[in-house]
């Protein structure tokens, strides 16, 4: 069986969850770092507009600032994040990204963006998130 590629950031109870079910499987996996953008951007907005968690808001629009257009970049002249078809990387990165607006970040200047978004929810079987009301829409 070839090695599976698991993403994420150590202290991540989500990559952890994942991890832990790989190796009571015996299931061969290969860790990889990645950056913690999309969950101290976009999620982490999203938490504070929303739920009032303590956190640094204007840290989180500046690493949103940061992320979304390299991002946006990435997306122009592909389908998915990481091959021709949708991967748990992109399940994981949408869960975020797409609700971005409801922590006041709006994704109207990232249109490639806005174009994985529509594929991740035109995937069979895909339901959306609950929403919630935009910050200043309430």
């Amino acid at each position: 069986m070839q090695k599976l590629k698991l993403y994420g950031t150590p202290l991540s109870g989500h990559v952890h969850r994942v991890a832990l079910l790989l190796r009571m499987l015996a299931l061969p996996y290969e860790f990889i770092e990645a950056g913690a953008e999309v969950r101290y951007g976009p999620a982490s907005s999203r938490l504070i507009a929303q739920f009032s968690a303590p956190e640094d808001y204007q840290s989180a629009l500046a690493v949103a600032a940061r992320f979304l257009p390299h991002m946006e970049q990435h997306l122009a002249n592909r389908a998915f994040l990481a091959t021709d078809e949708a991967t748990i990387g992109d399940l994981a990165c949408y869960s975020y990204v797409a609700v971005a607006p409801e922590g006041g970040i709006s994704l109207a200047p990232y249109p490639a963006i806005q174009r994985w978004v529509a594929r991740i929810a035109a995937l069979p079987g895909f339901f959306a998130m609950p929403t919630l009301p935009e910050p200043g829409k309430r």
